[in-house]
């Protein structure tokens, strides 16, 4: 069970791709497109924090809670770990209360990825990123909120078992060298608890 994690724009979602179809895994996309809220909270984000958090949770909940974990191969573009990251920066006093009430017991029931690659950014280049794709909603993402979603995975990582950090600067996995310096490294199956791999 790998999961791809990183800011956003960072990514992930190629990686998950393509580490899904090398690996012939089972892939999970973070359906983050039919959430109802998310434009609504770029707009709004203190009216529409909390329903755009739990619809998040939930979503994320249903999609990894039906996996089979002990017989498949599985390639995810996010963690069950997402959700507390974000609403920790999205949610303040009572909203943030309800949210972890309602949420507590449900995610102790997802197991931890046997392999959690990280994939890191300068925000420039989330920046760049961000504009590329050219989501409506996302093109007035502040430094600071990037910022503060950078510093927000470090905690995450520690409490992870295993933790590939992949420095992605210049970094563009549509190209097969950076993505087969990834699959080498894989492949070595070097035991480790974190590790920092730098593509050239």
């Amino acid at each position: 069970y790998i999961v791809v994690e990183g800011n956003i724009g960072v990514g992930k979602t190629t990686l998950a791709q393509k580490l899904s179809d090398y690996l012939e895994a089972q892939l999970v996309l973070e359906t983050f497109s039919d959430n109802p809220y998310l434009s609504k909270f770029y707009q709004d984000s203190k009216d529409f924090a909390l329903p755009t958090e739990l619809w998040f949770f939930m979503e994320r909940y249903e999609q990894l809670k039906v996996l089979d974990y002990s017989n498949n191969k599985i390639v995810a573009d996010y963690s069950s770990e997402k959700s507390n990251i974000f609403s920790g920066i999205n949610l303040t006093g009572e909203d943030q209360h309800l949210f972890d009430k309602i949420t507590e017991n449900i995610k102790e029931r997802l197991p931890k990825p046997d392999l959690f690659i990280y994939l890191h950014a300068p925000i420039a280049q989330l920046k760049n990123n961000i504009k590329q794709r050219g989501r409506a909603y996302e093109q007035n993402i502040s430094n600071s909120y990037l910022e503060q979603i950078q510093n927000a995975y470090q905690s995450v990582l520690k409490s992870q078992n295993k933790v590939l950090i992949i420095e992605m600067t210049n970094v563009d996995f549509e190209k097969e060298n950076h993505f087969k310096q990834v699959v080498d490294f894989l492949e070595k199956g070097y035991d480790f608890s974190q590790h920092i791999l730098n593509i050239e």
